[in-house]
């Protein structure tokens, strides 16, 4: 790789000697390659050294698209120039390209969303029932956070912003991170450095000037008092001949209104005009993007297209690595505006004219700024302080722009960041004491979905999303959309689906209708709670019915409702006689030329694939855990056991043990004489079902699975009627454990519980602190679990064998134990840091060697 720059070599340096980084540098200067140089190299190195896994979270979904196109051929060049053979999963993992919905990538680029549902154990990609899967990823990575800036946050304190924080004051001293932003305000920076306990890294004029992307670039601002519209860029771009110009409005309708009328005007006939916004589905928008890049990239060569204006929202603010000479804005918060100006004069000697417009008005005469509104206020909210506010950034942003001169000023970056800080050092000081204030509350409110995984709470801890996915349909039944999550689908603001649900209530075409919209409802095929969370094999895919129609005679609040409690599906599907969509304007909700059906979308593999279980025994599964961990496991763990090894001061090696010693208990539970029969039962009735003898067993076969197909509906319903009922095992299995476990934590109470819990857990989130009694069956069980502590290295381990010793106590094998005694001294306090951090790691850890024994 090429020589680093100055700040790049700052950073490298400081995250190796474990330092948490805030990088500030405008955009194209290399904060990507200064974030991502010390992961890459560090796999030039022992596997203890760094974590070989890096997650980087972005604010929106192309940003994750974008990098990973780039970086996978940079790690590719990487990769061979040092023979590193293992890396080289470069993965993006969002609501639209589920590539890696378990976070097993090396590099894996991912929306905060994304992140933050899965360190909550409310995973976006993932069902309920592997909950607490991918959180340990997250512990065990080295963490990217880019354009931190624009992660949501509200006026309260409510957020990924806010949430992010919280989780690194967390893992501060466990996990590294560095948060790069070209727009926070020096305050934010400041305070953020003391609360994370990290280091800034800001370059001064000088670092900027001396780079050669930056070099000989040139901006000027200026404020146009009038607002955006057609008239005014046609007349800039014909008077002085333009050849790129790019028009950002801060609403979908109004960049589709502005369209539609530069089209029209006869003065840019051979101009090419387009459009882009997140109202285009993924081809379109693939195409769209492939064009903007080409026709407003770097390179003049490979433009094919004569004078191009580009018509935007917020979605060029980031990704999008594109220039113009002339940029109209419409005036948005001062971060934005800034964000935005990257797009014009981006490369090196490239001068550009920043116009900056005012908004539309709203009837009361007040500006109408969404998407950028203030907190909704009641009569109780008198007092709140004129700080706060998304609006209220842009009245502050529209006043430090009116300061500039009228005929405009050229602004390097530094000169830029002070008009960031003018507008935003209020807000950010009064959120910064919001989420102090807060901070119990934000404690509490994460605790509780830790221990419930509670996915309502995702609106006050991710992102309040005002928006509904619609998906386009003319006949959706459980035939014809078995699944809706296989459509691309479209996201609406709520109440804009209102406003477009009562305009068409009143017109001839929609009373003609059956229905106008539809909202899928799902049925899980297992009966119960514990049979979905410890039966593998009971469980059935999930199937989906369509009840809930919507007509033109339903009522306004049935509407309101139907539109805002959509929990149970997530998504809404709308009549295409009553929308439109072309490829050129997007998705429209207007009555015209009806919308073809949405097309399916490239979603990979979104939630767990259920398949076949395959017989094995006890020792033969946990021997298939063993190779697991030593395959992939063991070197993806090695820094972060390293790590939580030094700050509960254990010996080196603790946790390998501990996790080794969790593989041949985790299903101890099974080796129970019900559990056993049960299994028996049950092979004996799939043999007949398959016409396969081969697959009954024999008496003192300890299976730990069974031959099942969940696919198969003929299996499903026999294994159903089986009697008596499949035991639980997880549990059991921590509780016949308990001894064992006890000894190899040692004083280390955290590790202890720790494990118990990762057992208890190792199918599903739910703490559970009750057990069923638990008989091993003679002999053959000690057998199996011998040979099991055998595969794993432990049957003649000193140290283990020493502590178990000391204390008098054994794995109970005579008599096993009744179901009296209960659990709650034996799981995780959410409360406790050291006890949650070490559950997520090793209930991930077990859960991708469980699942992954099955798999090879």
């Amino acid at each position: 790789m090429a020589t680093l720059y100055p700040f790049q070599e700052r950073v490298d340096a400081l995250v190796r000697t474990g330092r948490s980084v805030i990088l500030q540098a405008p955009t194209g200067c290399g904060k990507t390659r200064a974030a991502l140089f010390p992961f890459l190299d560090g796999w030039r190195n022992d596997a203890i050294a760094f974590p070989r896994q890096c997650l980087y979270a972005v604010p929106m979904r192309v940003l994750a698209n974008q990098f990973s196109v780039e970086y996978k051929q940079t790690v590719d060049r990487y990769t061979t120039s040092h023979g590193l053979r293992e890396l080289g999963r470069v993965l993006v993992q969002t609501g639209t390209k589920s590539e890696d919905p378990r976070f097993e990538g090396d590099l894996i680029f991912t929306t905060i969303d994304q992140l933050l549902s899965s360190f909550l154990t409310i995973p976006y990609s993932l069902s309920n029932r592997q909950a607490n899967l991918n959180a340990g990823a997250i512990i065990g990575s080295y963490l990217v956070f880019d354009e931190f800036h624009l992660f949501p946050v509200d006026e309260n304190g409510d957020g990924a912003l806010a949430t992010t924080l919280h989780m690194l004051k967390l893992l501060k001293g466990i996990t590294p991170f560095i948060l790069m932003t070209a727009t926070f305000s020096k305050t934010m920076i400041e305070r953020l450095c003391v609360e994370l306990d990290a280091e800034a890294v800001i370059l001064t004029q000088n670092e900027i000037d001396a780079i050669p992307s930056q070099q000989g670039k040139q901006r000027c601002y200026r404020y146009m008092a009038q607002a955006l519209a057609a008239e005014a860029i046609i007349d800039d771009f014909v008077e002085h001949q333009r050849q790129r110009v790019i028009a950002i409005c801060n609403t979908v309708d109004r960049a589709q209104a502005l369209v539609t009328t530069l089209q029209t005007d006869a003065r840019l006939i051979g101009t090419h005009i387009e459009l882009l916004h997140s109202r285009f589905y993924a081809s379109d928008r693939t195409t769209k993007e492939a064009l903007i890049q080409r026709e407003f990239g770097e390179d003049t060569k490979q433009r094919q297209l004569g004078p191009a204006i580009l018509v935007a929202t917020q979605v060029v603010e980031v990704g999008l690595n594109i220039t113009c000479e002339v940029l109209h804005t419409e005036i948005a918060p001062a971060s934005a505006i800034i964000q935005r100006a990257g797009r014009c004069a981006r490369f090196a000697n490239q001068s550009g004219l920043v116009l900056i417009y005012d908004v539309p008005q709203n009837e009361d005469g007040q500006w109408n700024f969404a998407p950028y509104l203030d907190p909704k206020r009641g009569k109780q909210d008198a007092a709140i302080d004129e700080t706060e506010g998304q609006s209220k950034l842009c009245e502050r942003t529209l006043v430090a722009l009116r300061e500039l001169p009228l005929e405009g000023q050229v602004l390097n970056y530094h000169a830029e960041l002070e008009i960031v800080n003018k507008a935003h050092a209020p807000f950010d000081e009064k959120l910064l004491e919001r989420l102090h204030d807060n901070r119990h509350s934000m404690s509490t409110a994460v605790e509780s979905v830790l221990r419930k995984q509670d996915r309502s709470a995702a609106r006050d801890l991710i992102r309040d999303i005002d928006s509904r996915t619609v998906i386009v349909h003319n006949d959706p039944t459980e035939l014809t959309i078995p699944n809706p999550y296989r459509y691309e689908g479209i996201s609406i603001r709520r109440n804009a689906l209102l406003s477009w649900y009562t305009k068409v209530q009143g017109i001839s075409e929609a009373a003609e209708l059956d229905w106008i919209i539809q909202i899928p409802d799902f049925i899980d095929a297992v009966g119960t709670k514990d049979d979905l969370s410890e039966a593998p094999e009971q469980r059935r895919a999930t199937q989906i019915v369509w009840k809930r129609k919507y007509t033109s005679s339903t009522n306004k609040a049935d509407i309101r409702t139907a539109c805002s409690d959509i929990a149970a599906s997530g998504l809404i599907v709308i009549n295409p006689a009553l929308v439109q969509y072309d490829s050129a304007l997007g998705f429209q909700l207007d009555v015209g030329v009806p919308a073809s059906n949405s097309p399916l979308a490239d979603k990979g593999k979104s939630r767990e694939d259920i398949g076949a279980l395959h017989r094995e025994t006890y020792a033969e599964h946990i021997s298939g855990l063993y190779r697991v961990y030593r395959d992939s496991l063991r070197d993806r763990t090695a820094a972060v056991r390293q790590r939580l090894e030094r700050h509960h001061g254990l010996p080196d090696g603790t946790l390998d043990r501990a996790i080794r010693l969790m593989f041949a208990t985790h299903d101890l539970g099974k080796l129970d004489k019900r559990w056993q029969a049960w299994a028996h039962k049950w092979q004996d009735r799939v043999s007949e079902l398959r016409h396969d003898n081969t697959l009954r067993i024999s008496a003192d076969y300890m299976a730990a699975h069974t031959n099942y197909d969940s696919n198969d509906k003929t299996e499903w319903q026999a294994n159903q009627a089986i009697r008596p009922k499949r035991p639980h095992h997880a549990a059991e299995s921590a509780r016949a454990a308990r001894n064992l476990i006890t000894a190899i934590a040692g004083s280390c109470e955290p590790l202890r519980v720790a494990l118990m819990t990762a057992i208890i857990c190792h199918h599903s989130a739910a703490l559970r602190i009750d057990q069923d009694e638990w008989h091993p069956v003679p002999n053959a069980a000690k057998t199996a679990f011998n040979d099991a502590m055998r595969s794993v290295g432990l049957i003649d381990d000193v140290e283990l064998l020493a502590a178990l010793k000391s204390v008098g106590r054994t794995v109970e094998w005579r008599d096993g134990f009744s179901a009296a005694e209960g659990l709650s001294e034996d799981i995780i306090d959410v409360q406790q840091r050291d006890e949650i951090i070490l559950y997520l790691l090793l209930a991930r850890v077990l859960r991708l060697a469980d699942q992954g024994s099955q798999e090879k």
